[in-house]
């Protein structure tokens, strides 16, 4: 009778892992989410490349990054320029630890900054994404 609740553990404990995973409670790996951020800028980065081709100009500080998701009867705009659903728009515009990024036009030149693991912005763990 061991061998059949040991299987049952088992079996019960693979279902339990299975479901949190799907649901994002599994335990987050450091190194995985400072890689999945750092992509997310990058792509964060070609959408305002795109958005900049189709209206001219890249988002204006008052727009943000939430441009690139919902069109705000801006001229040219073809987007969504993020994957993703529209809904999670709050989800695909912040880091992989859950903080807003911060977006940053500065002469010209877009900037997208996560807080990196401490959430906080301006220390050393920040990670930038520069054009």
């Amino acid at each position: 009778m061991k061998s059949r609740k040991g299987i049952l553990f088992t079996y019960w404990s693979c279902v339990v892992f299975f479901f949190a995973h799907l649901l994002g409670c599994s335990p987050s790996d450091p190194g995985a989410t400072h890689t999945e951020t750092e992509i997310q800028l990058s792509n964060i980065q070609t959408a305002l490349r795109q958005f900049a081709a189709d209206c001219g100009r890249y988002p204006n500080a008052g727009e943000g990054l939430s441009v690139l998701v919902t069109n705000s009867d801006i001229q040219g705009w073809k987007g969504p320029y993020l994957e993703g659903q529209v809904n999670s728009a709050s989800r695909l515009l912040s880091d992989a630890w859950g903080t807003p990024l911060r977006y940053i036009l500065q002469e010209g030149h877009p900037t997208v900054i996560s807080a990196g693991t401490d959430r906080t912005f301006n220390t050393t763990d920040d990670l930038i994404g520069k054009q």
